[in-house]
């Protein structure tokens, strides 16, 4: 006699959406809601992890709230990624990618994301390390906190790179940690 067996799998978290509001700012100022909402699955609860990709590294995920069942975070942004194309820096970038992981409470999840702009500021050392002090202390959590020491360490890790060469012509990675300096080489150049 032949033997049937039927397995179900889990499906992750369906037919949500998620966005972000305003779409465009400036670095640690404009305040943003990333926020998602409709999202369905039958293992409750369903809970939701906001994140941003670290602007200058996009295989890194920086999480913005710890994976709990807010659907919302309300937050100050860092700049969005803008590469250095000659002699001007392209304004319509700025482009920074903003998503929301969805588990259900098997673990299995979906993800949405979008991208919105957020422009580069002129701030002095002093207004950075201000912005950071005030944050902290305004910060009602661990969350809030983390937060605020990832928005401005990625402020203040990255490069001048306005004079750096045009990366591209070169063959080497955009200029991102040593002030005016292209990256290493892109593969298979030396």
């Amino acid at each position: 006699f032949p033997i049937c067996i039927t397995v179900r799998a889990n499906s992750p978290p369906r037919m949500g959406r998620m966005a972000v509001l305003p779409t465009k700012g400036e670095e640690l100022q404009t305040v943003f809601v990333v926020g998602a909402h409709l999202w369905e699955d039958s293992d409750l609860p369903i809970t939701y992890e906001p994140y941003i990709r670290d602007p200058y590294d996009p295989s890194t995920i920086i999480v913005l709230q710890t994976r709990g069942e807010l659907t919302s975070v309300t937050t100050k942004l860092p700049a969005g990624y803008s590469p250095y194309n000659g002699n001007i820096t392209v304004s319509v970038n700025n482009s920074l990618l903003v998503g929301m992981f969805v588990y259900d409470s098997l673990d299995a999840y979906a993800s949405r994301s979008t991208v919105v702009q957020v422009s580069k500021r002129e701030l002095e050392d002093t207004e950075i390390a201000s912005y950071l002090s005030g944050a902290l202390s305004d910060a009602a959590g661990t969350d809030d906190a983390k937060l605020a020491v990832v928005t401005t360490g990625l402020r203040t890790n990255v490069a001048d790179c306005v004079n750096a060469p045009n990366c591209t012509l070169l063959n080497r990675k955009e200029c991102s940690s040593i002030a005016h300096t292209c990256g290493e080489c892109k593969e298979d150049y030396l």
